[in-house]
């Protein structure tokens, strides 16, 4: 094991330094963390997709959801990932 030394400023210093950034961290994990995710209705889901409200809760664990209440809703990033991967275009 090596030794260090340093001088008393620089080691009071640091140990400013370190206080400093302990208050910080827990400052940073205190603040509440912001949900910017958009969410969707199946009728939002299904007027996006032109699919009909059934099909979208027949493919819903395809998609991924959540229920809120009775409701269920859908991420738009999960919705756009299926629609790349499922999504056929609009039937005419």
């Amino acid at each position: 094991m090596e030794v260090i030394t340093i001088e008393s400023e620089a080691f009071i210093k640091l140990q400013q330094m370190y206080v400093e950034s302990q208050k910080a961290l827990l400052d940073m994990a205190k603040k509440p963390k912001i949900n910017t995710e958009v969410w969707l209705d199946i009728k939002q889901v299904s007027e996006m997709t032109r699919y009909h409200k059934n099909t979208i809760l027949a493919r819903k664990d395809e998609i991924g959801y959540r229920t809120i209440g009775r409701d269920l809703h859908f991420k738009l990033s999960a919705v756009e990932k299926w629609m790349e991967k499922y999504y056929r275009g609009p039937r005419n």
